[in-house]
């Protein structure tokens, strides 16, 4: 058994092993499931240009034989929203518990990464500055500021908290909410940052809801300071 979970693109398949922290098996895990799943359904929606990284965004945290991929700026990387809406895609099922890894963890917030927990409903006030310099400044070591799995969790927090409004509406907007989401995966590609993403956002929205979400999307990007 494998310890790990994770798609395979090459391959086109998903292997969920034996997490080695607690010998629990990962495919007992809905939420697990269903973030491997989010990156599989990434991949197809792009044809796999999703992973055709961008080197001007990306870069190996300490080597390339670490092999772990950091974002180069603030403004974070196409690697670190793949993880974060990975974690959205289970989030929305579990939207009262949206904890990932409680069984390998045996906590409330389960998984973190650098003090940055899994959990889209702990991290509100997440903005594009605690991510980036999250591991250095939390205690953790210093190069792996950037790494995508924490930039990740502040992605996933931004949808989240747009979906919980939309269902505050009622269940309808909530719909056209999701719809916004997976056709923004479409048009993900190895060169986006925040920055680009949030622009494709409001282009979709304002051809296919005629800007519905528009001044909604842009809270929530401004509130992590990520547009001025």
């Amino acid at each position: 058994a494998r310890d790990n979970a994770y798609y395979d693109s090459t391959a086109n398949d998903m292997h969920i092993g034996v997490d080695s922290r607690n010998g629990n098996e990962n495919a007992l895990a809905a939420e697990v499931l269903l973030h491997e799943m989010g990156h599989a359904n990434l991949d197809y929606a792009t044809n796999q240009l999703v992973n055709q990284l961008s080197v001007t965004v990306h870069k190996f945290c300490v080597n390339a034989n670490d092999g772990n991929i950091c974002c180069n700026g603030r403004l974070g990387c196409m690697a670190a929203m793949n993880e974060g809406q990975a974690d959205y895609h289970a989030s929305i099922m579990f939207d009262s518990d949206p904890a990932l890894g409680q069984h390998i963890t045996n906590t409330v917030n389960g998984l973190s990464s650098c003090g940055i927990p899994r959990n889209s409903l702990a991290n509100i006030g997440l903005t594009a500055d605690s991510v980036l310099s999250a591991c250095g400044n939390n205690g953790f070591d210093a190069r792996f500021n950037g790494e995508i799995h924490v930039v990740g969790a502040l992605y996933a927090t931004i949808w989240f908290e747009l979906r919980k409004g939309a269902k505050v509406v009622n269940g309808a907007e909530a719909v056209l909410l999701d719809k916004l989401f997976n056709e923004h995966l479409k048009v993900m590609r190895g060169t986006d940052d925040f920055r680009t993403i949030y622009d494709k956002i409001i282009s979709i929205d304002t051809s296919l809801f005629a800007g519905k979400f528009g001044a909604r999307v842009t809270a929530e990007f401004r509130r992590r300071l990520i547009i001025p």
